[in-house]
This record gives structure tokens, sequence and C-alpha cells, in this order.
């Protein structure tokens, strides 16, 4: 049985590129694409945990606006974020937004009292604020897992 040597990209690299400039390249490449696939792997074992501890929570993958960089194509490369869970709400007035109670309850508090404010003139800032208060105390969040899907 003859004896096959495995195909070793370092060398192969070396030789159609030349020196030890193009070898240092490719290895930081590698070392590179490795930490990716570490943390790949990290953020898709935390969301199988998550999954698993939390089996009637649903998953919302949230992708962020750069990777979706326009019209011209259907389908963008993207990364695997950090899962997490989270609470969240998309209220009647603003539909097209979902908003995160972890990170977004101030701008949400912001656009209630805008509303009042619209609606009540002669609230007192006071009034609004406690007001404010009570709709937000109101509001039915949504437990959910998040893993936000980035750019690669």
């Amino acid at each position: 049985m003859p004896v096959t040597k495995s195909f070793d990209w370092f060398d192969y690299t070396t030789c159609i590129c030349g020196g030890a400039r193009s070898r240092q390249i490719v290895t930081q490449e590698r070392m590179v694409k490795m930490k990716q696939i570490e943390r790949q792997k990290s953020n898709i074992e935390k969301l199988v945990e998550l999954t698993k501890n939390n089996p009637d929570l649903i998953i919302v993958p949230m992708v962020d606006y750069e990777v979706c960089g326009g019209d011209e194509f259907s389908t963008w490369l993207g990364s695997w974020g950090t899962p997490k869970i989270d609470e969240i709400h998309t209220p009647e007035f603003d539909e097209e937004r979902i908003y995160f109670k972890s990170n977004d309850l101030d701008t949400l508090g912001e656009k209630i009292f805008n509303i009042l404010e619209r609606e009540n003139s002669s609230w007192s800032d006071k009034e609004l604020d406690k007001k404010t208060e009570e709709a937000l105390s109101k509001i039915e969040w949504e437990k959910v897992i998040v893993v936000n899907i980035n750019l690669p």
C-alpha cells in the first residue's frame, strides 16, 4: 500500500507564493479563522444551553443592519453573536421597532412621555412623569432568547 502524504496548505502556499512572508500571512489568517470558530462554537453552545433550560421561549435572531448592505443580493453572510435572555415589546404606536427591556426602557419611556404630552398639553411634567411610569409598568414584556447576527 503506497504511503500518502496529507496536503499541507502552508507548504503549498509557500511554494506558489514564495517565502516566509506568505507563510506568516496564511498563519495569521488561520489564527483569525480559528478565533472565529472558537467564538462561534462558544455562542452556539450557549444558545443550546439557553434553549435546553428555557424550552418555552422563542428564539429571536436580530440581524445587524450592516449585515444586509443593500438590495442587490437576496442573501448575506453573517456570524453568530452572543445569545442572551431578554424581554421584548412592540408597541402599537411604533410597530416597526422592537424594544428590549435591557436596553430600551428609557427610550420607550421618552416616546410614551412625548405621546402623553401631545395628547394632554395641560398636564405638568410631574403628572406626565407619573403617567409615563404607570404606562411603563403596565407593558406586557415577552421573555425571549435573543441571538445577534453580526458581521462575519
